[in-house]
């Protein structure tokens, strides 16, 4: 039997076409360790509305996709300075982790920080217009909140994530923020430290 070539061509491209779909689609772990990231994210959300100081801001919370705010461990020059004295930390692969995941935005990534930042009940709480920055002595018109994707260690239930809040320029801060799992499951917040003022 004779085959025609384009036909068996656009056969092995199909076949080709499958296993790569098969390859890349994230196995069930993954999607299920990108889920308890977002959902570790959204536990910190609420508590920034719960913060006695942040919680009641006049002005919203814009949800900035920029990365400038963050300051994590093990980027140079941090990682080449301090690279022993991090590595000696107990939280060493959370934090290589982190840097691992810095380009991974939660707000763009999770699908329920959109619902979570979208819905009527906290409408003034969240605007999606990016605040000017143009004047350089004046507060924004809403506060520029980034957050890092959590790196997680489900087997010791601990998790850790970071933080920027800016208001102006030269003013705001970042912290790092170190969540544990309780044994229903429940994520929360247990300390958080700075990591930069301006």
């Amino acid at each position: 039997m004779k085959i025609n070539p384009p036909l068996a061509v656009l056969s092995l491209v199909g076949i080709a076409l499958a296993v790569l779909a098969v390859t890349n689609k994230p196995s069930s772990e993954q999607t299920r360790l990108s889920q308890e990231r977002c959902h570790i994210a959204e536990v910190y959300l609420e508590h920034v509305l719960a913060d006695e100081y942040l919680g009641n801001l006049d002005i919203p919370f814009y949800p900035s996709v920029e990365r400038t705010s963050l300051n994590i461990p093990l980027g140079p020059p941090l990682g080449e300075d301090f690279g022993p004295i991090i590595k000696a930390d107990p939280l060493y692969p959370l934090y290589l982790q982190a840097f691992e995941l810095d380009d991974v935005n939660p707000f763009e990534e999770c699908d329920n920080l959109r619902d979570f930042i979208t819905d009527p009940s906290r409408s003034s709480k969240f605007t999606q217009v990016r605040p000017s920055t143009d004047a350089y002595d004046e507060e924004y018109a809403a506060v520029f909140l980034t957050i890092s994707m959590p790196s997680t260690d489900i087997a010791r239930g601990e998790a850790i994530l970071f933080s920027g809040v800016t208001f102006a320029p030269l003013a705001g801060g970042g912290t790092e923020v170190y969540l544990r799992k309780d044994k229903e499951g429940g994520w929360h917040v247990k300390y958080e430290k700075p990591t930069w003022v301006s």
